[in-house]
Formats: structure tokens, sequence, C-alpha cells
């Protein structure tokens, strides 16, 4: 599996839904890295309301 030698695969997207992030991109990638038990990895964030909700997210994250 790739992502046991290094992260090489692009980054999770994800929307913000009222305050809960929904995986639109990436479901497999985020299932390998639970089962690696990988706590961290590239994400892009995406709200079509406005960057203040992305900003009340980041720190739940």
């Amino acid at each position: 599996m790739r992502i046991k030698g290094g992260w090489d695969m692009p980054p999770l997207i994800a929307e913000n839904r009222e305050g809960v992030l929904s995986i639109s991109d990436g479901n497999h990638r985020l299932g390998a890295l639970q089962n690696l038990q990988k706590e961290k990895c590239y994400l892009i964030v995406w709200d079509d309301n406005s960057i203040e909700n992305i900003l009340r997210i980041l720190p739940k994250l």
C-alpha cells in the first residue's frame, strides 16, 4: 500500500455542512488511513456560505 511508505495521495476533500464535515472525495483513502491508525492527513475544506464557517470548524479538527 502506497500510504505506508509516505503520503503521495491527493488530499481528502470535505464540505462543511452546518459544523459537520462530510467527505466529498477520498472516502477510500480515509478508510485506508483509519486502518493504518493515521491521525493526520491533508484535507481541503469548503463551505458555500463563508470562510468564517470554515474558520469556526478548524479548532475541532
